[in-house]
């Protein structure tokens, strides 16, 4: 069988830019899904850009990905919506769903799209018909791309697009905005609130914990104090940006507790878009104008910052049920495999002994999204990861030679971090040379139990 490689690449000197481009490759090619090259799915976040849903349409293995709908004519009232899209082939799903709605809302509910991102016109392009106990919802569906009600021939062009529901009274009820098209990844938040000197309640405390839903594309902000005095009225301040020392009432608190969460239709404080516009803002907690207790918000999506080089086995987690795999070397063949490992019964330092699966990684310099590395064989340096293609299919090809990986664009990768898994670094794996195409845990045209990349949902990966 016949493989190639990028054609020019090798000897391709390296651009130094502050960050590749997050968007996607465009004129991806459907795939061929095959039994020959199924391996086990992995439930995890599509990967590039920040809040939003992926509609690669072309990804023929399909996606489903949703926004929430927050309130607009009653912000503290209970109704709620979702827009969900689904993709499979050609085919596109489009699921407007609302509920919770007033018993006094009248129907039917006019469901406007905006004419062009940031325009502020909309034009009406469906209708949910009924309400039922305040829930009601619509479907629009099509073989060959988004439905013609949309009135646009690719979903990439909804991206910025407002999206209102309106009642039989033209008053808007529920919107949302139409974000880049890449599964929600949002951002988790954390804070510690301390008692201020001279608070009225210096054994009083409080933490902030921001949560993120991939699935329902939302983030929960919640704010839970303890030991306050009993019966007072507390409200929420926050910094209008960070630094600059203007506070903002956000709202009261419930008792001890301060929630919003975009699920169930709330706005966050101070009706910011998303989380990442709270990081580095202050908190406080006010007793009227009497501040009882402080605190700054951080950002708690990943571990920060890695001490590199990196060196350890390569985990492929598939969580419950799944094969877990490691990335190793096979002999003098060109692509990289991922194998079948049981982790109860192998350990890590029997995989690191075999030569073949204890890897380098090395910093080259850093993005948005995360930091650039090269990937080297620990036991030796010529050893390391190239982008190879055969068949039209990008897959990730372990090269043998004496050039520095660092001066070959098609070798370096963008970690993409997710935390830590048990203590241990885990992530997410971008070409540099392919931007917004990901190490998937599927095999490709030369072997089945190779790594190919592409636009779908990225593996999980857990350096060990």
């Amino acid at each position: 069988m016949r493989h190639a490689t990028l054609p020019g690449l090798a000897s391709r000197p390296c651009r130094r830019t502050p960050g590749p481009s997050r968007a996607r490759a465009p004129g991806t090619p459907g795939r061929d899904r095959s039994p020959r090259l199924r391996h086990a799915t992995l439930a995890v976040a599509f990967v590039l850009g920040s809040a939003g849903w992926a509609v690669p349409a072309s990804a023929a293995s399909g996606l489903k990905v949703a926004t929430p709908l927050l309130r607009v004519a009653e912000p503290l009232g209970t109704g709620r919506g979702s827009i969900t899209i689904k993709t499979k082939g050609s085919s596109v799903t489009v699921k407007f769903s609302v509920a919770e709605l007033a018993d006094e809302v009248p129907a039917p509910l006019a469901i406007f799209l905006e004419d062009s991102p940031g325009g502020g016109s909309y034009s009406q392009v469906a209708e949910i018909g009924t309400l039922a106990n305040g829930a009601g919802k619509l479907t629009l569906s099509s073989t060959d791309g988004p439905p013609e009600d949309l009135g646009v021939t690719d979903v990439e062009d909804l991206v910025g697009r407002g999206v209102q529901v309106r009642d039989a009274n033209d008053t808007v009820l529920l919107d949302a905005t139409i974000p880049e098209l890449v599964k929600f990844q949002g951002t988790k938040l954390s804070a510690t609130l301390a008692p201020p000197p001279g608070s009225p309640v210096p054994a009083a405390s409080a933490t902030l914990k921001g949560t993120v839903s991939s699935k329902k594309g939302s983030e929960k902000f919640k704010v839970k104090a303890k030991k306050l005095t009993p019966g007072v009225t507390l409200a929420l301040f926050v910094e209008d940006a960070p630094d600059s020392g203007v506070f903002e009432a956000a709202g009261e608190l419930s008792g001890s507790l301060y929630e919003r969460n975009t699920a169930d239709g709330d706005r966050l404080p101070l009706e910011v878009p998303a989380h990442e516009h709270l990081v580095g803002r202050k908190l406080e907690v006010r007793d009227g104008d009497v501040v009882v207790l402080a605190g700054t918000i951080e950002d708690a999506s990943g571990p920060g910052g890695l001490d590199f080089p990196l060196v350890g086995v390569i985990i492929l987690d598939a969580g419950l049920g799944g094969d877990d795999r490691y990335l190793r070397r096979v002999g003098t063949s060109l692509p990289l495999y991922r194998s079948v490992v049981d982790l109860d019964v192998v350990t890590i330092q029997e995989l690191v002994d075999e030569g073949d699966a204890q890897w380098r990684l090395d910093k080259l310099g850093e993005t948005a999204a995360g930091p650039i590395c090269t990937v080297r064989l620990a036991t030796d340096e010529d050893v390391w990861w190239d982008m190879g293609v055969s068949g039209g299919e990008h897959f990730v090809a372990v090269r043998n030679s004496g050039t520095d990986p660092a001066t070959v664009e098609s070798a370096q990768f963008v970690l993409l971090l997710d935390g830590e898994v048990q203590g241990k670094p885990a992530f997410r794996i971008e070409s540099l040379v392919f931007p917004g195409e990901v190490l998937l845990d599927d095999g490709h045209i030369l072997t089945a139990n190779g790594v190919r990349v592409g636009p779908e949902v990225a593996a999980n990966f857990v350096l060990h």
